[in-house]
Order: structure tokens, then sequence, then C-alpha cells
């Protein structure tokens, strides 16, 4: 059997994020083909990509008249992003910002102006900028945070959600918002519900009064619910499964948007007059971000699978599919690589807990927990690095869609708010279970963000089950977090997460696992980005510190030039060699 090794999975690119341009077609793109995240152009009708803009550029978004886009970089991963304007014909970028203020949402509209979400002022509220004189002016102030930021094509109109509040049943409530830039008013056009706070959505052209299409909770599942800037608005009723991602023709007649099917995220175009949809998926596995073509003929789309890196694919409407980008080098040996199982297990409650089962060719006995980020995320079926090195190695890998997943019903979803660490633990502790009962007794757990959250809480408050741990930026006290995380719009989000400390004091001591680390019998090891504003370094530290003092058998490894996930090549290379020698040393019963 062929056994991968971290320099191999490294040689793996990955496509992030695209835009299209309105005019040509042009695609700029952020791959990581140089080690991370920079910027490339695929020209309409070229072979192969040329590289633009080398660095962390990322989320190139096209003016309404092509040529030029606005983009970010965050040279440091402290998400404090610059917004860079850079012209193709004179292959020239400027910097718009460069003042230390964070900013999300960037975009041109027709009369040059930048619109751009920021927290300037406090929490995040929608800006505009004319370039030529460098002069800010805040559009409208709010309370809560702002996402999701669209201008109307026409450029009179800016869209944009609120983060969440609580309604009178305890459910997560959005709100859909709406500036006319001609009069100065806004107006609250519908509230959505659920966990949308930066979900894509997208404006309807080719009509007389413009309409916005956007995601929000229509039952048990995400719908599409269609609203003009009068205030008329209709759900559109697309069957069972999440939708997600809508995007209209350019002519507003056809609509495309994407399907959670179990662990898979599916691509369908609708026609809207006769209501036929058609899947037009690559295959099996996820899809992110589709766009149309100028001519509205075919789309762009990102496609992903487990034992396939995200890679642009075009996708005509009679359903020819063409790959764009090729990540896999042509001699990666693509026979090591493993697919995913979808299967369920039962929980402490009766319930059937979804997940992704990983089988290596030849298995060495351990097995490995993998538990994904969020809140309101999921494992879905597509590329991951690590499970990858994991299985070539004979490790079986167990990726739990635990309580308060997304893609699952909204009722599943919302289970874990204000219950961190509670019954999502318990799902984990019966992944645990569910693979005991298939033989292994070496069972370590590895997850990211609430994902090292929830796996720190395992070896605290589930010491017996576990043999060995590996975290990267995780969160360790939900007090200290909720101090030192970013105020404005990350707090706010906490706070209809897991409440307030002054509210709750015993629920965040005892979901706290740096309280509980006497419990640890396992060995752990911590991965942390020192510029982190999400779980910031001072969590993984406390949390260090505390296993010393314990004396338990503990390593830490920051690296100074990261955020909230590792970016560069040479980091994510060397997160992976600490994994992979951490489990080898502690969990693989062949050594």
């Amino acid at each position: 059997m062929h056994r991968l090794t971290v320099q191999q999975l490294m040689e793996a690119q990955q496509v992030s994020d695209h835009d299209v341009d309105p005019v040509t077609g042009d695609i700029a793109f952020t791959w990581n083909a140089t080690g991370e995240p920079s910027l490339y152009l695929l020209a309409e009708g070229a072979d192969a990509p040329e590289p633009l803009i080398q660095g962390r550029g990322q989320f190139a978004a096209w003016a309404p008249e092509g040529q030029r886009f606005v983009f970010l970089r965050d040279e440091k991963g402290s998400e404090v992003d610059d917004v860079m304007l850079f012209d193709l014909r004179a292959r020239t970028q400027r910097n718009l910002t460069n003042d230390g203020y964070t900013y999300t949402w960037p975009r041109l509209d027709p009369n040059g102006k930048l619109t751009v979400l920021a927290n300037r002022d406090g929490p995040f509220d929608p800006y505009e900028l004319d370039p030529a004189p460098g002069e800010f002016r805040r559009l409208v102030v709010g309370e809560r945070a702002a996402s999701s930021l669209l201008a109307s094509p026409d450029g009179r109109y800016l869209g944009f959600f609120r983060i969440g509040t609580v309604d009178e049943q305890g459910n997560l409530q959005s709100t859909l918002h709406l500036f006319d830039r001609q009069t100065g008013l806004e107006q609250t056009l519908a509230t959505l519900g659920g966990d949308l706070f930066h979900a894509p959505w997208a404006w309807r052209t080719g009509v007389t009064v413009p309409q916005l299409c956007v995601p929000g909770d229509h039952g048990e599942y995400q719908d599409l619910l269609l609203v003009s800037v009068l205030g008329d608005s209709e759900w559109m009723e697309l069957g069972e499964g999440d939708k997600s991602y809508p995007a209209w023709s350019p002519d507003g007649q056809r609509l495309a948007f994407l399907e959670e099917v179990d662990a898979d995220r599916r691509l369908f175009v609708m026609d809207y007059q006769a209501g036929i949809r058609h899947d037009l998926s690559v295959g099996d596995g996820l899809h992110r971000q589709p766009l149309w073509a100028p001519n509205g003929e075919s789309l762009t789309v990102i496609f992903e699978s487990a034992a396939q890196p995200p890679d642009l694919w075009r996708v005509t409407l009679d359903g020819e599919r063409r790959q764009l980008t090729h990540g896999l080098p042509a001699a990666f040996p693509v026979d090591a690589l493993t697919g995913s199982q979808h299967i369920t297990y039962p929980t402490f409650d009766g319930r059937d807990i979804p997940g992704l089962l990983y089988l290596p060719r030849e298995a060495n006995g351990a097995a490995i927990v993998w538990v994904h980020g969020g809140p309101a995320a999921c494992h879905r079926n597509g590329w991951y690095s690590e499970i990858q090195l994991l299985t070539s190695l004979g490790y079986t890998v167990l990726a739990p869609n635990m309580r308060g997943s997304s893609g699952y019903g909204k009722t599943f979803r919302d289970m874990s708010r204000l219950d961190w660490g509670g019954g999502e633990l318990h799902d984990i502790g019966a992944a645990n279970d569910y693979l005991r009962t298939r033989g292994f007794r070496h069972i370590g757990i590895l997850g990211g963000s609430l994902g090292g959250y929830l796996a720190l809480m395992a070896l605290t408050k589930q010491p017996d089950l576990w043999t060995a741990g590996a975290v990267l930026y995780p969160i360790a006290s939900l007090l200290t977090l909720y101090q030192s995380t970013r105020p404005g719009d990350l707090r706010t989000y906490l706070e209809e997460h897991i409440g307030t400390p002054e509210a709750n004091p015993p629920f965040f001591h005892d979901r706290s696992p740096v309280n509980f680390v006497g419990q640890v019998t396992a060995p752990l090891l911590l991965l942390q980005g020192a510029n982190d504003p999400r779980t910031p370094l001072s969590e993984a530290q406390s949390m260090a510190e505390r296993l010393a003092d314990a004396g338990k058998l503990h390593l830490l490894h920051v690296y100074p030039d990261e955020g909230h996930g590792f970016q560069r090549r040479a980091n994510r290379e060397d997160a992976l060699n600490r994994v992979l020698a951490f489990f080898n040393q502690h969990l693989n019963l062949q050594g």
C-alpha cells in the first residue's frame, strides 16, 4: 500500500474563493499553489491560470465595468484586513485602507465608490469610500454587527444582515436590512431566523423592481426568500435540505443554488417560471460559490470531495463539466486517497447522530474522532489533508456531526445553543462508543476552534475514553474567551450562543475545560496562531500553564505569523508533522 507523506499532501493545491468579471468572464480566484493564499487570473479562453498577486490576497470582487477588482489582504492572520484595489490593465495595486481596522465584504459600485463593512466606530456597519479623496462615510449606525453586504446592480441599495437576536421562544433570529443611498433611509426587510450572519445571498437582475434572494429558516430547513425592495416577499419552497448560495442568471430567469443532501452539498439550477430544477453537480461532494458567466450559458463553481481538493469547474446548462484548475499534481498517488462513508450511530437520548467514517486500506488498530468547528457548521464530504494523511497510515477516522451541526434541520442545528459542551459532548462520547463496538481500544481525538474546545471538554470530562488528543486554536475558558475575543461582532455572536458570564456563572465555570485539567489522563498537543482574534493565544497558553502546574503530559507550539487557521505552507506542513508524530507516539499500536 502506498503511504502518503506530509510533503505530498502539501503539493495538493486548493481554490478557496473566486469571482467572475461581469464583462469579459475572466475569473480572479484565490489559490495556494505557491504555499499560501494568493490571487490568480484565468482569462476567458486561456488554457491555464496566471499569478497576479503573491502573498495573502483573497476574496477578489470585480467592479461592475470589469478590469478592476478589490480584494482583502491580511499579512499576519489577525483579520485586520486591508482593502486593496487592483487594476488589471496596468497590473498595479493600491491600498485603500491601511489604518488598523477590520474590513469585510468590499465591493465597487457603478459610481466607482467602495462599499464595505468595517469596525471603525464600534460594531461592523456599512461604509462608503471614494477612493480618489480617500474619505470614509458611515452610512448606517446599528447596535448589532452587520455582515454580508451587497449593493444592488445600479448601486442605489445596500442589502446586509444583522447578527441575530433571540425571540420569545428562544430561537435565534437574524434580520435582513436595506439601506437606500438615495433617501438615506434604512429598513428591516425580513426576519430570517437561524445562524445566518455570514451567509452568501444575491440580487436578482433583469427585473423592474430590485429583488433580494436570501437564505432563511422556513419550516425545519433553510429555504430561499425572494423579497423586493418594496417589502413584497415569497418563500421559494424547494424541498427538504438546507439551501444556500443563491445566484441569478444575468437575465434573472434561472436560479442556481446549493442543497444539502446528507453530508454532500449539491448544485442545482432552476427555471424560475417553470419551477423545474436540474442537478448539475460535478459529483458527490461539496460545491461552493456558483457564479454565472456573463452570457448566462454556464456557471463556475468550486468543487471538492474526500479524494479531491477544491478546484474550479465550469458547468454548462446542458450538463457539460470541465475542470479549470488541477489541485492534484499529475504524479500524485491517488490510489492512496480514502473516500468517506455516511453512517449514523446512537447517542444518549435515543437519537441517531450522523457522521462520516474513513476506513484505511490497512488498519493499524487505532482510531481518531475528528470534531468539526463551528458553531452551526458541519463535517461535509470534502477534502481534509489531515484525514487523508492519517488514513493512509492506517488510522480509522470518524467525523461526527453532533447536535448543533448544520445540514440536518433547524431543530438539530439549534440544540447546542446555550449548551456548549453539553449534549454535543455526549454525542462525541457516543462516537467513541461506536468505535469501541468495532473493536478499537486506542482512540484519539482531534479538533480545531470549537472542535478544539469540544476535544478539550472530552479530554477533561471523559478522561477514561481517550488515549491521546490534539487540538488546534482551541477555547479553554468560556469566561476568558468572552472577555478577550473581538468586541462588536464576535462577542455579540458569543452572547447569542452561550449567554453572558454575569447571567450564568456556574455554566461558564462548568463548561470551561481549563477548570478541570486535573482530570486529564491523555497526553495533549496544542497548536496555536499568535495573532488569532477569534480564539486568542491566551486560551492555549492558559491551558498549557494549568496542565504544567498539574504535571500533565502536554506540548504547546505557537506559530508567530498565523491567526485562526494556518495558511502558510511551512506552518501547515509543520502542524501536520506534529500531529502525525504525536499520534504515532501515543496512539499507534504498530509504532
